[in-house]
């Protein structure tokens, strides 16, 4: 007797088989011959079981269990009279076969049981949906200047764009784009702001990326000024994500106590969510490093890390006078208004040997400490407020022939900031749900709402009001239709464009999608037989208009909900707009033996191989081989 239980998960079926033979059968049965458990489906494929109790050979002393038929995981297991696979039995979980031996003789009910694993990896998979590329796709736009309806003129350069997108983007671009100056077509002149920055924070509202500021200005000049503007134009992700920029780009004017050309600072930072850290090499000249009295340091650059000025003193004899040890601390430069400000800092030194590797000979001290603003004490031997490290570095003593090279010597040190009180978090990106609120909003029956608005729709008795630009830059279908042959006749008439062969439903949901790169809302679970209608109308809208990343989303949600009830509609689906993926599915699910017949008698099967000619040869085909 056969059981079988079977399971899906991802790109993986399973199956467990019980597999129930009667003992004295068991016991008598000859060598080389095999009982046969029932066929079973797994993966879309047909599988069977053979055991031979008495091996497959002649005086074989091993019962043997075989999989037939294609390349699966298999795992068979012996059950014992508490219903658990049994360890002196099964010898190793890969194999094949079992020892035979006297437990078969004392079985339960007069049969035994074996379980056995089949676990088949599916290598037909839906086809990977890309990420979201809306921002990609309006950075190309803003690249076409056939396709602009505005411009605007700044120091002298003039600059194309589409109203739409920074009225979607800028309360302040909207007033002027769309509210008494909207009928002006002379180009809009701003003042302060430079060309380089009105460059990069059009790109900014176009892509929603960061601004690559290639104009040969320094990085803390170009985000200042873009924070301005931002500021000026209400773009509020853009004005946080300069203020972190700068957070971390602070140079404070005025020279604090440096050590001239006897040192040399390198730094290499880092930031990881809450954490910022940088790793200084400082680079001492070791003449100098040994004319130093007690009491004189050698200082680093000034190092910003987590929105923070810090700057490493370098003590050759020490703070004191007598003192034999060489002395390191990190200091604390950044003077907050608050405070009950707390800035936690973790400070690890190491001296480098000639081999580039910090060495453990010199470097006596290896833990580390914490700066707390909010809580100073002597632990650690903090001198004062400003300052965090250890006074006994490491005992002074020569250093040439063993770590000075070029007649330097090296210092490695980590600061890592934990920012509790770090910039204001940046949102992420809101592209398309500006976007949407742009689509919404010319959806309005008002009339102030409808100018905002170029373009209009019918469809099947209903109108919708939408935007050239982001048609456009989404559909190369509503490219050509908006801005190609037909752009001057689309642009004079202010009638409605009809659409054909789809209904009002679709074009809603293809419209936001368009709009926002998001997935459209639907009321209804997926499996529904009109949420399924749905789907299928909008992957077929998705390959009219060349939307390929929602055609693609579209087929993978037919992909989840493929049934004996759903399996030929879906397939036609796939078969009439070129779905491979999504079509070998539904042949592969038809293929399996216990679903033809089901789906074969299933209401309207017959009417669309008929209406479908394409499919009726690989459905009989698949028929033919159940």
């Amino acid at each position: 007797m056969t059981m079988a239980q079977t399971t899906r998960m991802a790109n993986v079926d399973s199956a467990l088989v019980h597999l129930r033979v009667n003992c004295k059968q068991l016991l008598e049965f000859p060598a080389g011959e095999a009982l046969s458990c029932d066929v079973v489906s797994v993966g879309g494929q047909l599988w069977r079981i053979d055991l031979s109790p008495r091996g497959i050979r002649p005086n074989h002393r091993h019962v043997s269990i075989f999989l037939r038929h294609l390349t699966a995981i298999f795992e068979p297991f012996f059950l014992g009279k508490d219903g658990r696979p049994s360890p002196k039995i099964t010898k190793c979980s890969h194999a094949n076969e079992y020892d035979a031996c006297s437990s078969i003789r004392s079985c339960a009910d007069g049969n035994v049981t074996f379980v056995c694993a089949i676990v088949v990896v599916n290598q037909l998979h839906p086809a990977p949906v890309p990420p979201p590329n809306l921002g990609g796709q309006l950075g190309r736009l803003l690249e076409d200047d056939g396709t602009t309806d505005v411009s605007f003129v700044i120091g002298g350069e003039t600059f194309h764009a589409h109203r739409a997108i920074p009225m979607a983007r800028s309360p302040v671009f909207r007033v002027q784009l769309f509210g008494s100056m909207f009928p002006t077509l002379a180009p809009m002149v701003l003042h302060d702001i430079s060309p380089a920055t009105f460059r990069v924070m059009l790109r900014w509202m176009y892509t929603d990326a960061w601004p690559a500021g290639d104009d040969g200005s320094s990085p803390v000049d170009m985000f200042r000024d873009l924070l301005a503007a931002s500021d000026r134009y209400a773009l509020h992700r853009l004005k946080l994500m300069c203020a972190r920029k700068l957070c971390h780009n602070v140079v404070p004017t005025g020279r604090w106590r440096g050590g001239g050309s006897a040192t040399t600072t390198t730094t290499h930072t880092t930031t990881v969510e809450d954490l910022d850290s940088a790793l200084v090499h400082l680079r001492v000249d070791y003449k100098h490093f040994m004319r130093l009295p007690p009491g004189v340091a050698l200082c680093s650059d000034v190092v910003s890390v987590g929105g923070q000025q810090w700057m490493l003193e370098l003590y050759p004899r020490g703070k004191r006078a007598h003192h034999t040890y060489t002395s390191i601390f990190l200091r604390h430069l950044t003077r907050s208004s608050s405070p009950r400000s707390t800035v936690k800092a973790i400070f690890e030194p190491f001296f480098l040997g000639r081999d580039g590797r910090p060495s453990p000979k010199i470097t006596n001290w290896s833990h580390v400490n914490e700066y707390d603003e909010s809580s100073v004490t002597r632990r650690n031997y903090v001198f004062c407020a400003d300052e965090n490290g250890y006074p006994h570095f490491f005992k002074r003593h020569p250093l040439a022939g063993t770590y000075v090279i070029d007649g330097n010597i090296t210092f490695l040190c980590s600061v890592v900031v934990v920012n509790e009180l770090g910039p204001d978090p940046v949102p992420t990106s809101n592209l398309g749900e500006h976007l949407g609120r742009l689509l919404e909003d010319g959806s309005s029956t008002g009339d102030g709402m409808m100018m905002w608005t170029d373009v209009s729709f019918f469809v099947n008795g209903e109108t919708f009001r939408a935007h050239r630009a982001v048609l456009a830059a989404r559909s190369p279908v509503f490219k050509a239709l908006l801005f190609g042959s037909m752009m001057e006749a689309t642009m004079t008439s202010s009638a409605p464009i009809a659409l054909h062969e789809i209904m009002p439903a679709t074009f809603d949901a293809m419209l936001r999608f368009m709009y926002t790169d998001a997935w459209p809302e639907d009321d209804e679970p997926v499996g529904d037989s009109s949420s399924i209608e749905m789907f299928q109308d909008l992957l077929a809208a998705a390959d009219r208009y060349a939307l390929d990343r929602l055609k693609l989303m579209c087929a993978r949600k037919l992909w989840d909900v493929v049934s004996v009830h759903t399996v030929v509609s879906i397939l036609v689906c796939a078969e009439t707009y070129d779905c491979p993926e999504l079509s070998k599915k539904c042949l592969d699910f038809c293929a399996r033996n216990e679903n033809f017949k089901q789906v074969a008698s299933v209401d309207g099967y017959a009417l669309s191989v008929l209406k479908f000619p394409s499919i009726t040869g690989e459905l009989i085909e698949v028929g033919a081989s159940s």
